[in-house]
């Protein structure tokens, strides 16, 4: 017998715990650069500046909630965000591992060891994403309806919607098993967060149903995303769930074909773990999988297939494919006398999976992204932090510009965004970038070029060329007003 099987679940918990913190402290102190590009840095930016520019608070792009609960951790600097992000995760993990015990579920360590190993997790960890704070509500709300706290589990789980949009899908998943259930009572609990949200955007724009006519999705005015196959999430399955999505597959076709499992979501006892498993872990992870399947399908809302959004399911993710794992069909290959179980196969190549894929794609630790390493090059290249004065005002769209020319993008004074640059006056910076100018802010390059009053400073063209978006190569072009 060896040393692991003669630990105790509790030691194997502590074992994986210690381990995986020093992979992510290691990556948390060394790291370079961020994972989530773009969007890691204007996050960090609304919250950091919202004290300034009170209305990013309810920016909902930017999502009231993550804002303000990162607005105070903002002001100790970037490094604090993804600390706190770190911790959200490490929290996530510690209330698998509770419910595993409370279900006296077998090998309950692998719980957090599933969550620490899958993709999606440890190549978002080093970020200020929305994603992480939502997976941390669902899990709570998971733990806090398992234990009958009812009235705080609803609390919790209102807000979600303002941390990230999909969280209306969740919210009406459990009115409707609330409704079900004739626990009509609760319900002013669920919408606690939308009555407060909506109440503040109300006062503050005299637009009663402020949160639909503000919603940055429903309303967007971009088209340049596209869409894709009905397929890409499921191609893109294993990278992001690691060979747990093979077993999630499994035993999902299983838990739908198999067992009568819409008659059984009425006859449960009220938030009995059998009901939570079929509402809230099969409901939650299958309606927000779906969801993004058909928005990208359809290119509706500005969807953009990006797979980082799966980090928010990965707590359902990891109980269907522990049930899977210990299940009837848990046992790989046996010939009687031999047994390969599948929890061996997935724990001994889910983390080395996990870590190649991370190698591949983004190094470790995390280096900077490849529009943020030209970027840095073009303003080293071009001198742009010894050239610019205070009194210039910057017109640019990358968000990443803003880190290191120190500037408030949020203040029109210093920063405006680049389709304003014909406000631009003399002496003016404008910096064209490939991703988001020619994209979202709809200014492409030929209009800077073929402008006279502007003149061109200089360029950085890569010798590799790299297309983010459109087909269309990421290059930075400086031009300045006349």
């Amino acid at each position: 017998m060896t040393l692991f099987q003669q630990m105790t679940n509790q030691h194997k918990t502590v074992l994986v715990f210690s381990l995986v913190a020093c992979s992510y402290v290691f990556l948390f102190l060394f790291a370079d650069g961020v994972a989530g590009g773009g969007d890691t840095y204007t996050h960090f930016f609304m919250s950091k500046y919202a004290g300034n520019h009170p209305e990013l608070f309810l920016n909902q792009w930017g999502k009231p909630v993550f804002t303000t609960l990162f607005f105070p951790i903002a002001q100790l600097g970037f490094k604090a965000v993804l600390g706190f992000n770190l911790m959200l995760i490490f929290a996530q993990a510690g209330i698998l591992f509770k419910i595993a015990q409370k279900l006296n579920l077998q090998q309950n360590w692998l719980m957090p060891f599933l969550f620490f190993t899958t993709p999606v997790i440890f190549e978002n960890a080093i970020s200020a994403l929305t994603e992480i704070l939502f997976g941390m509500l669902v899990i709570s709300f998971l733990y806090l309806s398992l234990t009958k706290r009812i009235i705080l589990s609803l609390l919790a789980i209102s807000w979600l919607p303002f941390v990230r949009s999909e969280g209306f899908i969740f919210i009406l998943i459990i009115a409707l098993y609330y409704i079900v259930n004739r626990k009509w009572k609760y319900l002013p609990w669920l919408l606690f967060g939308t009555i407060v949200i909506n109440s503040m955007g109300w006062y503050l724009s005299g637009e009663p149903l402020w949160l639909f006519s503000t919603n940055p999705y429903v309303n967007t005015a971009i088209t340049a995303y596209g869409s894709g196959s009905f397929f890409h999430f499921f191609l893109w399955g294993i990278p992001v769930f690691g060979l747990g999505f093979i077993l999630l597959l499994l035993q999902s076709w299983n838990f739908f074909k198999s067992e009568k499992w819409f008659q059984n979501a009425f006859r449960f006892d009220f938030l009995s773990w059998n009901a939570i498993r079929i509402w809230f872990v099969y409901g939650f992870f299958w309606s927000f999988f779906f969801a993004h399947v058909v928005l990208w399908w359809q290119g509706m809302w500005a969807s953009l297939g990006l797979t980082r959004v799966m980090f928010c399911i990965v707590g359902p993710f990891v109980f269907i494919i522990h049930e899977r794992i210990f299940s009837t069909h848990g046992a790989m290959f046996s010939d009687g006398k031999k047994t390969i179980k599948w929890w061996i196969i997935v724990a001994i190549l889910s983390p080395l999976l996990a870590s190649s894929m991370i190698l591949e794609r983004v190094g470790f630790p995390t280096g900077f992204g490849t529009e943020e390493r030209i970027i840095n090059q073009a303003i080293e290249e071009l001198k742009l932090t010894n050239n610019l004065k205070e009194h210039e005002t910057v017109y640019f769209a990358h968000p990443y510009f803003a880190v290191p020319l120190n500037r408030d993008p949020f203040n029109s004074e210093q920063s405006m965004r680049i389709e304003y640059y014909p406000d631009a006056k003399a002496g003016d910076w404008i910096l064209w970038d490939g991703h988001f100018a020619p994209n979202e802010h709809e200014t492409p390059l030929s209009k800077l070029i073929n402008d006279t009053t502007l003149v061109q400073i200089g360029a950085i063209i890569p010798n590799r060329i790299y297309k983010p978006l459109n087909d269309i190569p990421f290059e930075i072009h400086v031009f300045r007003r006349k």
